[in-house]
Order: structure tokens, then sequence, then C-alpha cells
């Protein structure tokens, strides 16, 4: 009805239809919620699918649980484990039982188990093909490059494992402001569906939009379906239909569908760190960069080099208070890290997943180990630098307000530049039409 109606009548209409959706999504997730709740302090025996990588530490194991039952009711949303020891063999898609006394949850986790039992551990039949031809890729990498932090950087980049990394490794790329590089997320999607496009396109339009559409899928097949990947992939797909049938969304609009998509899907995600960060990356470059090139550059195309600071910028300062808030840290030299390390990672892709493939390329593994070099030295001194991170008390809820400045900017923004986000004509000619952006 209200795509029938005038525009007040089909306001009122989408918006009592969204809540009445969003109440029966809720409902179910809520008494699941309670029922987690009630058993909080209870010694309990639980099963549950491994949803993600499990993280080894120095003395316990990490893991996501999902699909989780007692006595053969599904709980519904994700359990936290951490597990004794090292060495478990554990992999993602297992299913274990634990037992344990359960705690209180926190984020999108229902319930946490601290140091539980572990009483069987089942391999799942059939076996997840995708995860064994990572671990292929993984094997023939390392067997191919002698550094382990080089290996498992090429990984990382390619399929955002970083089960293999260094504790050193892992800090300074935190330090750094590198972080996201090495996330299954929209940075190496984005690589695989440009790719798609570039060269479908010499074929046709369909050929470039169903290839595009098949590496998301196998993307998400071997990475797994984590939080940032769930907001990155809607996007992708959406950026993708508009581009196809010539259309384009005000990223105001987009951004709408892409929240309310991913969210219907997994609910439980909003309360996700990955999601929310990644959702406000996504929101800086979509709103803010495109003001920030039309204030510099007028009508002028930046060059690549100054797009990709003017992205990296975007994201950073949509991120900052988030980032603020919840670790009490930022990267003060994550812009100069950004511009040194980012702009060859699709090279680095690239000839990671030929080596990775086996494939006996004339000075693949040369011209890979030496860019794998440059960027660890990169990593190591910038993260070492022990000014290179801005450190206050984290959990401060001023941080927050600082997205009020950053309105601000972009409302001024907008009225100094007159930007139109959307063209007037619906077929839209230009060549950055359907860009699917990075982060």
């Amino acid at each position: 009805m209200a795509l029938l109606l005038r525009t007040f009548c089909r306001a009122v209409l989408a918006f009592s239809a969204g809540v009445l959706c969003s109440l029966a999504r809720l409902s179910p997730i809520i008494a699941e919620a309670n029922f987690a709740n009630s058993l909080v302090g209870q010694e309990l025996q639980l099963s549950g699918i491994i949803a993600t990588d499990p993280k080894e530490l120095e003395k316990e194991t990490s893991l996501t649980l999902e699909q989780v039952s007692l006595r053969g009711k599904t709980l519904g949303g994700q359990l936290y484990v951490k597990i004794s020891g090292r060495g478990h063999h554990l992999q993602r898609s297992d299913q274990i039982t634990v037992r344990g006394k359960a705690l209180s949850g926190f984020g999108n986790y229902y319930l946490y188990l601290w140091h539980p039992t572990v009483v069987s551990v089942n391999k799942p039949d059939p076996p997840d093909l995708a995860l064994q031809f990572r671990q292929f890729l993984s094997r023939k990498l390392s067997a191919a490059i002698t550094s382990e932090d080089a290996a498992s950087l090429a990984m990382g980049f390619l399929l955002g494992e970083k089960v293999t990394m260094s504790d050193e490794l892992t800090a300074n790329l935190r330090q750094a402001g590198l972080a996201h590089v090495v996330v299954a997320s929209g940075f190496a999607l984005s690589v695989l569906v440009n790719f798609a496009k570039k060269y479908g396109l010499r074929v046709s339009r369909g050929v470039a939009f169903f290839a595009s559409i098949w590496l998301i899928a196998a993307f998400v097949s071997l990475t797994g379906f984590s939080a940032s990947l769930l907001r990155a992939g809607i996007a992708a797909l959406v950026a993708l239909l508009a581009w196809f049938v010539g259309r384009r969304f005000h990223p105001v609009r987009l951004l709408i569908y892409v929240a309310a998509l991913s969210v219907c899907i997994s609910p439980h995600k909003f309360f996700s760190l990955a999601w929310q960060l990644s959702f406000a990356s996504y929101a800086g470059i979509l709103l803010l960069e495109p003001l920030l090139a039309k204030y510099l550059y007028g009508d002028a195309v930046p060059s690549n080099l100054s797009t990709i600071v003017l992205v990296s910028i975007s994201a950073q300062l949509a991120c900052l208070p988030l980032s603020l808030y919840y670790f009490g840290s930022f990267a003060v030299l994550g812009l100069a890290a950004n511009l040194l390390v980012t702009p060859v990672i699709p090279l680095v892709m690239l000839l990671a997943f030929l080596v990775g493939l086996g494939l006996k390329i004339p000075f693949a593994v040369f011209v890979l180990q030496k860019i794998l070099t440059a960027q660890l030295w990169v990593i190591r001194e910038i993260g070492e630098l022990p000014w290179a991170t801005y450190q206050i008390a984290p959990g401060q809820a001023v941080c927050l307000w600082l997205y009020v400045p950053i309105l601000i900017l972009l409302v001024a923004l907008k009225v100094r530049t007159k930007h139109a986000f959307r063209p007037s004509y619906s077929l839209d000619k230009s060549p950055d039409y359907g860009k699917i952006f990075s982060c």
C-alpha cells in the first residue's frame, strides 16, 4: 500500500510496517536472551558449532559458538568460551560440547564460559571444503615463503586469517592503525569485486555482475560470516544491484538499507564492535570522502594517491569516537601507515593466491617476499614507536560526543560545496558509478 499512496501516507505506512516487522523479529530473540540470563550461575553442558577460527593465546583458547543447544533446546545467539591450554586442534565448523559454570554474557554473546571441561569434539560431516582449501593455501604459502610473519601477513591480506600471526605482529598492526587490513571485511571484498567488474565488463555487464556475486559467495565461504563481512557483503550486493540496473542510491538511504538488512539477518551483530566500526567507516567513506574531494578538488578527479588519503582520513575520523570509547587509543600515524602499506595490497593478494595454488610463475615468490618484507618493516617501525598511539582511559561516554563536530563538519561541507550525492538522472554513465567502497 505504501508504494501506491502519496508521500506522507507512504512514510507513515512504511514506518508502521517497519515497527511491526522489527517487533516480530525481536520477540523470539528477547525470549532467548531472557532464557539465557536465567541460566547464569548454573553448571551447564552446552553444545555448539565453532563459528570462527579459534584464537590461541598463551595459556588458553578462545572460541565463539553458534547454534548453541542445551538438552535439545536451542539457546540462540552466540556463546563465548575460553578453554584452558593450547593445541586442542579445534577448527571452524567443529561441533564441541563443553561443561562448566555459565557466566553473564557481554556484547552480542548471551553467555560466557570460562575454562569449562571439553566433553567431546566432532568434526563436520561432510567436511568444510572451504576451510580445507584455505588451509591448503596457507600450507603452500608457508612452504614458499621463508619468513613466518610474511606468510601469515599474506594470508591476513588474502583471507583475513589471523590465527597464525604472532602476538608481536598483531600488536604492531594495532599500534600502527592497520588492524583493519587483516580482517575479512570490505577491503579484500572490494578488491575482488572491482577486479571482477573490470575484466567482466570486457565480455558483458551480466558477466561482471554474476562473476562479482560468485566471488562474494566464495570469499564468505573461505573466511566465515563475521559481523564486518556481513555489513560488507550486503553493501556490495546492494551497490552491485544498483550498478547493474543503472540506478544510484543516496548514501544516507544506502546506509539505512545496509543497516536494516544486516540487522534483520542477524540482530545480534548490532551489538558487535566489529559491526559498529565497519559501519562507521563505511558511513565515513560514503558521506565524508566525496565532500572532502569536492571541497579540495572541485570538479576535478583526484589522483589515486589523493583518493587513498581521503578515504583513510574519512574512515579513521568516522571510527575515532568509537575507538576512543572502547579502546581508549587512537593510531596517530595510522594515515601514514595506510599510505605506505595499502596501495600494494591488491598485488599481494593476487601473488599470494597464485603462490598458494602452487603455480610455478617466474619471480612471483621473489616479488611477493620482497613486498611483504618491506611491509613488515613499515609495520614494525611504526608500531614500535612509543608515541604511535594516543592513549586515554577507555569507557568515557564523552568520546561519543565527538560525533557532534563530525556531523557539523558534514553539514558545513555539504552547504559549502553543494555536492549532489545522487545525480538527477537515473542511468549514471560516469566511470566511478557502482564503485564498491573498500571499508
